[in-house]
């Protein structure tokens, strides 16, 4: 919804969701002279909601207030069965059942305001923006064992998380000519994350339900991250040049079961370069160096250990430190109007890589955690064509290759590997305003630091149909339509045990979709600056 009166302007939107799926899966392990073998079924079924809006205020044509919220729901529920064997002798031997129901609610919001302002001439431009950002989920569930017939285990396990985020930014630039420009900006933000998990064990002479104090755990975690940017480009005839330089220090808080975590603070400088050569009015050269920071997720950092699983002991490490991407790259590209190219030549040499490790624990069961394991390294190349022959037809596809090597010289494991994704889109449009649109990628496997795992095949067709006012437009949309399941294996391969889990997963849907667009034309608003997360 967009509505303008005066000097302000409404944008709005929301989605809904209702779903149910069934998806299984089948483990096999080898490790400690055993062989287990778990069987999985499950079925979830939930609602996706999101929206929200945000309002403009334009004092005049160069400065516009701005506040806005948005919202998002999730309600879920999943219900699982577990049947666990061992192989002895070659025969498979029943060992228990476990059946689980986890309810989960997910529900967030999110504040923002902001100012964006620009000079008479337009040579500068400036903004200050915030938001604040609320978040709160449960991941419960209640398990019962069931053995040869009989009930022999039963536990229940609560656990909530709520996340506060609050963010400050603001950014300067100024254009001294055409060719010229400098812009710089300082970031605060401020991230709170609180988790609580209280297990119950059933004993079956009381009949009632008693805490596991041992298990039952309170996680904190803090940080506090100050940055601060400046960037600088320059156009001289056919070349162009952009550098600049970010600074970002992290100050770490973590308590676990009361007790502090000793996380140390850490500063990062972030550097970019890129150099852009035009040899004439379509093609270009760019060569470019970037640095990329990524941090940990708080699923990773909380070490609350989850026994859901009757063969993983599953918890976080909250030492993890961020990983450091540096990228090189030399591109070449021609911007045709009837075909597009553009080939890009890639190294990326990651440090501090955060992977998932297993390991074994004893009597076929293992741990599982996320460690910083040591370098991941890729050299490729990647090649984007868009042809279109016709103003009817239009053809796209993205393929990229690389070779991988992934290396732990603490846990002296590596691993190495290529590895290929190719991306395929089309469109066609016939007489009356029919339209046949196609997408689809199809990944290779993805290598992991243990092993690997089988890639996603995922594709599309959507019909639409747009009506002479070109007001109504309705669309059907089949996905994965010449399967009703997708496949997917986990393969996990060391010196002391080896693991293979295959995945079905329900990926296959029809959707039909219309839109109706209600007024006399289109509404643009003035441009503004949004939060960079």
């Amino acid at each position: 919804v967009h509505h303008k009166r005066g000097a302000f302007l409404l944008n709005a939107d929301a989605f809904y969701q209702k779903y149910w799926n069934g998806n299984g899966s089948v483990l096999q392990r080898n490790a400690d002279h055993l062989t287990l073998i778990q069987q999985n079924e499950t079925r979830q079924s939930g609602d996706y909601f999101y929206g929200g809006g945000n309002l403009l205020y334009s004092l005049d044509s160069l400065n516009t207030f701005n506040a806005g919220y948005r919202t998002r729901r999730s309600p879920n529920k999943t219900t699982s069965i577990s049947d666990n064997y061992e192989v002895s002798n070659q025969m498979q031997e029943f060992l228990f059942q476990r059946n689980m129901e986890t309810p989960n609610q997910n529900k967030g919001s999110s504040y923002n305001a902001g100012f964006t302002g620009k000079s008479k001439d337009q040579q500068i431009a400036y903004s200050i923006l915030g938001m604040y950002a609320h978040f709160r989920g449960t991941n419960d569930y209640i398990l019962y064992q069931n053995g040869q017939g009989n009930t022999e285990y039963r536990e229940n396990f609560f656990s909530t998380t709520i996340y506060n985020d609050y963010i400050i930014q603001g950014d300067y630039s100024q254009a001294f000519t055409d060719s010229w420009k400098w812009e710089a900006g300082a970031k605060i933000t401020a991230k709170n994350a609180q988790s609580t998990s209280l297990f119950e064990v059933y004993d079956f002479i009381t009949g009632k339900y008693h805490h596991d104090a041992i298990r039952s755990t309170d996680f904190t975690y803090k940080s506090r991250i100050y940055a601060g940017y400046a960037n600088m480009s320059i156009q001289l005839n056919k070349w162009g040049f952009s550098g600049g330089i970010r600074y970002e220090q992290t100050a770490l808080d973590a308590v676990f079961k009361s007790q502090k975590v000793r996380i140390p603070s850490f500063g990062n400088l972030v550097p970019q370069v890129l150099l852009n050569r035009a040899l004439d009015d379509k093609t270009n050269i760019r060569l470019g160096y970037t640095m990329k920071l990524v941090r940990p997720y708080i699923s990773y950092l909380n070490p609350t250990v989850n026994t859901s699983d009757s063969l993983t002991l599953q918890y976080g490490n909250p030492q993890l430190k961020p990983e450091l991407t540096n990228r090189y790259e030399l591109s070449y590209s021609v911007n045709d109007a009837t075909l597009f190219r553009d080939f890009v030549l890639f190294f990326n040499d990651s440090r501090n890589t955060i992977e998932n490790i297993r390991f074994p624990a004893g009597n076929g069961i293992f741990e599982s955690t996320w460690k910083n394991v040591g370098k991941d390294q890729r050299l490729g190349l990647a090649a984007t064509l868009n042809w279109k022959p016709v103003p009817a037809l239009t053809l796209g596809a993205a393929l990229t290759a690389q070779y991988v090597w992934l290396e732990s010289r603490a846990l002296g494991i590596s691993n190495k590997a290529p590895m290929w994704r190719l991306v395929l889109n089309g469109s066609y449009k016939f007489p009356h305003g029919f339209s046949l649109d196609f997408y689809g990628f199809f990944d290779s496997n993805n290598l992991r630091l243990q092993g690997y795992r089988s890639g996603w095949k995922f594709y599309n067709m959507t019909i639409n149909k747009k009506f002479k006012n070109e007001r109504l437009n309705l669309g059907l949309r089949l996905e994965t339509f010449l399967k009703s399941h997708t496949y997917i294996d986990e393969v996990i391969t060391t010196p002391g045990y080896e693991q293979r889990q295959s995945y079905r997963y329900q990926n296959q849907n029809i959707r039909f979709t219309f839109s109706y667009k209600i007024g006399k034309k289109e509404i643009k608003g003035p441009e503004i600056k949004s939060i960079d997360q």
